[in-house]
């Protein structure tokens, strides 16, 4: 009897023992990966064309309102502003091949955008408001020669348009 309980003892001390030894090679070669992976990526990183971001302090306070991005041939592809200097990001422009191609603004300065405004060959074609801060628009504006031609409304805000005003266009 005194030999099967040592028997079993040492079963379970090798079942243990191979879970351990188990478990650390795969820590390891769990810890193996990541710093691969991360050397990898930071020498990949390294190689990649940067993107020049200017910036301009409007309010002379020391600390930047405006970023400018240009891509690696020098080209303006965004711009972001702090309009109410309060340090958050809080109007964003696109630009595809040196035009605006959208606008997303903060006009309430809540954090939230709640505002879109989208281009075809620089000019304005349609801008989106979202008034009730659930993260959907709920006015469609339509332009035409960058001017208003339709607006749009969602009253009740159950996404479904209540109103319309003026020229809209075929969807």
């Amino acid at each position: 009897m005194i030999t099967q309980i040592l028997k079993n003892d040492c079963t379970d001390l090798r079942k243990l023992f191979n879970r351990t030894a188990y478990l650390l090679l795969c820590i390891t070669g769990i810890l193996i990966w990541v710093l691969f992976s991360a050397s990898f990526t930071f020498a990949l990183d390294t190689n990649l064309p940067k993107s020049k971001v200017d910036t301009k302090d409007r309010n002379s306070d020391g600390k930047p309102d405006i970023w400018i991005y240009y891509n690696e041939k020098g080209e303006h592809i965004k711009s972001e502003a702090d309009r109410n200097f309060d340090g958050k990001v809080d109007y964003t422009r696109y630009l595809a091949k040196v035009k605006i191609d959208r606008e997303e603004g903060d006009i309430d300065f809540d954090g939230a955008i709640d505002t879109w405004v989208y281009y075809s060959d620089g000019m304005k074609v349609r801008g989106e408001r979202d008034t009730n801060r659930d993260g959907k628009p709920d006015i469609f504006i339509y332009y035409e020669a960058d001017k208003i031609a339709g607006l749009e409304k969602d009253i009740d805000f159950d996404g479904k348009i209540d109103q319309t005003t003026g020229k809209i266009p075929k969807k």
